[in-house]
């Protein structure tokens, strides 16, 4: 057992790891420290909208698997952005990000449509990376749901792509992926198949944690098989890439998978060594789950030798060990189930808000087009009565001046150049009155232009014309 100050280093590389495992890009140290409280500052200061909604993607991207509950929030205020943004890329990289992340929380039905979803956005949006991304993800979700074949169907669509693309980090991971499936349903010989097409794309790009996860992986095949002597080397080789790698919880997988090859030799002493040391490794690991496995092929193991006390011993610590790992699972759980039920009420308020903005603009559309019928309606109104009282007004001046005209037409033949003038004055006095009326009655209604008006007053001038030579 590590002395308490190395206990607390691996405690916090231990949460390193976990916050990297998300998006571990290919030859990157898994215990590199990623710093979010940057990205907050950076998001709360940008102004630009589109920057912004691509910062939050990109601090959802590291946020990691344990901070669900906080990438969540920041998920749904990018839905919120992403509808002023309209940008349909980053809008899908959202739903990406939370596909991911309610598999993981164990919302497979949720998940399953989102996946759905996103696939068919990246399809229509020309993304063939990100749909092959995509697609793995329906693959895995259809693995946790038990349904292999399925899993299997994505994987090679999704493989097919990134050959397409020739994107080998991705190839590697896919061909592995393809593997473990084919060994969880005991095929073995097609499982080495893909394990082997794998390891030279892991190792063209150096990925370490790549190449030792798959040669484990071949070792469990093998060690299925029944060729234990070839189980027994690529055990050794996993083992001693993690150590590199400092990865106890790991290293402690691979001692109990030599243990019970051994086991199936008859080497049980060899057995009991392997098992010690992955108990060992587990205790430093921090891992309860992995010490209690531990324990639990320790008892098999002494049981099996007749030491029966250290077969008790190891039996009752395993049984508190697993008591006390089912309270964190369920504790852990209850977490999830809370982060999802506080997700859904946040997704149900955000659909309520956007439903009220709709109903909200539609409303404002409504009374701006009967604002504006009304303004039109009142307009006309206006206009009816100015043109009743315009007729009133010019008719009492133009009867009177063709009256006149009538009247007093054979002293005109009599009268003198001046008196025609002043009768001329008089005349265009009236018609000047007449014009100002049309100008006013035009610019209070708001219709007609300078020309419209200039050809009424036009009008009225000719109309007036005879009158006055009359």
């Amino acid at each position: 057992m590590p002395d308490e100050g190395a206990e607390s280093v691996w405690a916090e590389k231990c949460i390193l790891v976990n916050l990297c495992r998300w998006n571990e890009p290919p030859g990157s140290n898994p215990l590199k420290i990623l710093s979010t409280t940057s990205l907050h500052q950076q998001i709360e200061k940008e102004n630009d909208l589109k920057k912004r909604l691509k910062q939050i993607c990109n601090l959802v991207d590291k946020n990691g698997f344990d901070q669900a509950e906080e990438s969540l929030k920041w998920i749904s205020k990018g839905f919120e952005l992403s509808i002023i943004v309209q940008d349909r890329l980053l809008d899908t990289h959202l739903l990406k990000l939370k596909t991911s992340i309610l598999t993981y929380l164990g919302d497979y039905v949720n998940s399953l449509k989102l996946a759905h979803k996103t696939a068919e956005a990246y399809t229509e949006l020309d993304e063939p990376e990100e749909l092959a991304g995509t697609l793995s993800n329906l693959a895995t979700i259809h693995f946790y749901l038990g349904n292999h074949e399925k899993a299997l169907e994505y994987q090679h669509k999704a493989l097919e792509i990134f050959r397409y693309i020739k994107n080998e980090r991705g190839i590697a991971h896919l061909l592995g992926n393809i593997g473990v499936i084919h060994l969880n349903e005991n095929r073995n010989t097609k499982a080495l198949e893909y394990i082997d097409a794998s390891l030279p794309y892991f190792k063209k790009n150096n990925h370490e944690g790549g190449i030792a996860n798959r040669i484990g992986n071949a070792g469990v095949a093998y060690m299925q098989m029944g060729v234990h002597d070839k189980a027994l080397q690529m055990f050794e080789d996993a083992f001693n890439r993690w150590m590199k790698l400092e990865n106890h919880e790991l290293m402690s997988s691979l001692c109990q998978y030599k243990g019970m090859t051994y086991m199936s030799m008859s080497q049980r002493t060899k057995a009991i060594d392997a098992f010690r040391q992955s108990l060992k490794y587990a205790q430093s690991s921090l891992s309860n789950r992995r010490v209690a496995l531990a324990h639990e092929q320790l008892h098999r193991t002494y049981a099996k030798v007749k030491d029966f006390e250290k077969a008790l011993f190891h039996l009752k610590t395993c049984s508190n060990l697993f008591n006390q790992s089912r309270g964190e699972e369920q504790k852990k759980q209850v977490t999830k189930q809370e982060i999802l039920f506080k997700a859904a009420q946040t997704e149900k308020e955000r659909e309520l808000e956007a439903l009220r903005n709709v109903e909200l603009k539609d409303a404002y559309r409504e009374l701006k087009d009967s604002s504006a019928k009304l303004v039109e309606q009142g307009k006309l109104a206006n206009v009816g009565h100015l043109t009743a009282a315009l007729a009133e007004q010019l008719t009492q001046p133009l009867n009177a001046l063709k009256y006149e005209g009538e009247k007093n037409s054979p002293k005109l033949e009599r009268a003198t150049l001046e008196q025609l003038r002043k009768r001329y004055i008089q005349n265009t006095i009236h018609a000047s009155g007449m014009n100002d009326m049309v100008r006013g009655m035009m610019q209070f209604t708001g219709i007609g232009s300078a020309e419209h008006e200039s050809k009424v007053v036009d009008l009225i001038k000719d109309w007036m014309e005879p009158v006055g030579n009359d």
